[in-house]
């Protein structure tokens, strides 16, 4: 009896040994995987440098190139952006931007909100070859997006945790066999750093040739120095690593040189040729209102001010401080007679998704957002 007892606890010791040393082997290897990764950017770094060194002297001697000159693609760029996005002639800087990028250099854009942003980086993808990759922070302007390129018969879709099954084996096989109509894909910046699938699937595209650029949407969430600081945004520099000879394009509306430096040196595009647009936008008209200290009068002060200003049905956006006050104040003007929706990432997707499309379909109403929502 006292054999087996013994022999019963030499059991558990060597089991409960074998058990920890299964643990460490495990991590080991995760470690093992992780210095291969870090093994193959160092390496990719290293080229990269090496090339940036030996153009140095060259790129410091050659005169700076006149973007808004005459390019193989004009024609097609001007026949493009008139008859496929029915705009009749670029913003300030448009031209230069698009130009630079189908030269194939990374840019670095800033320029107001209404300035034409999308345009800089929609018009390259459509007239470059393969599939533009575009990272954007709010789901709610990748849905519009898409939209509205789906509208103008450009095939563009996003892969996000809204997409649905079959979208995402459509993209999928898109990236990896080159299968299907895609030209422009949105993705989160979550994405890029979370999903292992979706980085193998852009590197066998990248391989075949088929990756045509990168853009980098609101880049100022690389910066801690930001006012608007994505974590994830930070590992959006292994695109660069990865990828080194994919044009990419930073955009933003406002950076201080310390955020510019910050995002340039995050994203790894230190050659990268800048354009900096006004802030001014004169089509923008101002005015404020002093503000009640009494709940109840500011709702009332509000509905009367809709329905004085906009008697016709027309839509508006109105934000508000928080979710709770989102949900509360459009209930309040709900019951004065304002058809409106609150929306904020707090929702449900499946619900938050509706009142988007109700909302982009014209629907009239206003829409409340709350003022920090950046999911």
């Amino acid at each position: 009896m006292e054999d087996e007892e013994n022999i019963e606890e030499e059991l558990l010791l060597v089991e409960s040994q074998l058990h920890d040393i299964q643990g460490q082997i495990k991590t080991l290897l995760d470690r093992q995987e992780e210095l291969y990764e870090r093994q193959s950017q160092l390496k990719v770094l290293l080229e990269v440098s090496k090339v940036s060194s030996n153009k140095s002297n060259y790129d410091s001697s050659v005169t700076q190139e006149d973007w808004s000159g005459n390019f193989p693609w004009d024609s097609l760029a001007d026949d493009t952006r008139f008859n496929v996005f029915g705009i009749t002639s670029y913003r300030s800087n448009q031209r230069e931007i698009i130009n630079t990028v189908m030269s194939g250099r990374d840019v670095l854009v800033i320029m107001a909100a209404g300035g034409g942003k999308s345009l800089c980086y929609q018009l390259p993808a459509v007239l470059r070859d393969g599939i533009a990759l575009v990272i954007s922070p709010l789901l709610s302007l990748i849905q519009d997006q898409v939209m509205g390129l789906a509208a103008l018969g450009i095939p563009a879709y996003m892969l996000t945790s809204t997409t649905n099954k079959e979208v995402e084996k459509f993209i999928y096989k898109a990236l990896d066999k080159g299968e299907g109509e895609l030209k422009i894909l949105y993705v989160t910046p979550e994405k890029i750093s979370k999903s292992k699938r979706f980085m193998s699937k852009l590197e066998k595209c990248h391989h075949a040739g088929r990756l045509s650029l990168v853009a980098v949407d609101e880049a100022h969430c690389c910066s801690q120095w930001g006012h608007d600081f994505r974590p994830d945004y930070k590992n959006l520099g292994i695109l660069k690593i990865q990828f080194p000879s994919v044009p990419m394009i930073a955009l933003t509306a406002t950076a201080t040189s310390k955020v510019q430096t910050d995002l340039i040196e995050m994203l790894h595009i230190p050659k990268c040729i800048k354009f900096v647009s006004t802030v001014n936008r004169p089509n923008l008209f101002y005015k404020v209102y002093q503000k009640s200290s009494v709940g109840k009068v500011v709702i009332d002060e509000i509905a009367n001010f809709i329905s004085e200003s906009y008697p016709n049905n027309e839509s508006g956006i109105v934000y508000c401080f928080s979710r709770k006050e989102c949900e509360q104040v459009a209930k309040e003007l709900c019951d004065r007679g304002v058809l409106a929706e609150h929306y904020h990432a707090d929702m449900d997707v499946v619900a938050r998704e509706k009142v988007h499309m109700r909302y982009a379909h014209n629907f009239p109403s206003f829409l409340f957002f709350a003022h920090y929502n950046n999911h």
